[in-house]
């Protein structure tokens, strides 16, 4: 695991995590200005174990909870990042919270805000400013989440600032810029998040599945086979939050679960020659 901070910062860390207010690693990234795995592998390179889940993640009252889902389906519709900044946790904890009281949450086309011509230019504007602001910075003042700005700027300009221009971008999300953002992403006016996602929804089609892209707005690709078997597979060709093939499985599998369909076959690929030689529906113990 790459170092950012110095030893003593480090120490600082561990004893932050470790302190009587036993704040979360999403807390501490917020202070130390990292992500919440960078103040996660702080603690286990220093030697620490994690705290169990349970001990780290908010927990609310039920009033608290009814709110929640109350401020969720409101008019206002915002998502599950602004809720998780307004009552100080992460947005998984608001997303069970939704399904465990209301069963479902939004369809993602409710969950996106719908900007007018005017805005997604003024977006733009803002973007290419002299201050340069990141995505993630833009996306505080227009109540939208990082990846919408994105998407705005690509649809109206063309492409994103180079990588160099924009120095306050997180560490992580610069990796998944480098994977391929940009114009070439979008394939008949369906946009892909990485130049990869985009040559594997291509290569489904090109082998005569029906592939339904962004399926609930949670996973990669729903493909039906010819035999009508439906197969959820998640394109994972690198991992940005230090989770192992297995861990990563095991992960969007428990989500899948979630939503009631745990009939549904999940696979996750690391490479596209995986489906060029059409072996990752043969193999029924096809996990990774």
């Amino acid at each position: 695991m790459r170092k950012r901070f110095t030893n003593k910062q480090e120490l600082q860390i561990c004893k932050d995590y470790f302190s009587k207010e036993r704040p979360s690693t999403l807390t501490l990234g917020k202070k130390w200005r990292c992500t919440d795995k960078v103040a996660s592998n702080v603690i286990k390179r220093n030697g620490y174990d994690l705290r169990p889940k349970g001990e780290t993640q908010k927990i609310f009252t039920k009033k608290e909870e009814q709110q929640i889902c109350k401020d969720y389906f409101s008019k206002e519709k915002p998502s599950a990042d602004t809720l998780a900044e307004k009552y100080n946790c992460g947005n998984e904890t608001i997303r069970e919270i939704i399904i465990k009281n209301e069963n479902i949450l939004r369809p993602l086309s409710e969950a996106i805000r719908v900007f007018t011509k005017e805005q997604e230019l003024q977006i733009c504007k803002d973007y290419f400013s002299k201050e340069k602001p990141s995505a993630v910075k833009l996306a505080k003042p227009w109540n939208c989440s990082y990846s919408t700005i994105r998407n705005i700027v690509i649809r109206n300009k063309g492409a994103l600032r180079s990588l160099k221009e924009t120095q306050s971008t997180p560490k992580a999300i610069c990796k998944i810029l480098k994977n391929g953002f940009g114009t070439k992403c979008y394939y008949h006016n369906k946009f892909f998040p990485s130049l990869g996602e985009r040559d594997c929804y291509i290569i489904f089609i090109d082998l005569g599945y029906i592939v339904i892209h962004n399926f609930l707005g949670r996973f990669d690709f729903l493909v039906i086979l010819q035999n009508k078997e439906k197969v959820v597979v998640e394109f994972h060709p690198y991992d940005i939050t230090g989770l192992t093939n297995k861990q990563y499985y095991n992960q969007r599998r428990k989500l899948l679960n979630k939503y009631e369909y745990k009939n549904l076959k999940l696979v996750v690929i690391k490479n596209l020659k995986e489906i060029e030689h059409n072996r990752i529906f043969k193999d029924k113990n096809n996990q990774i």
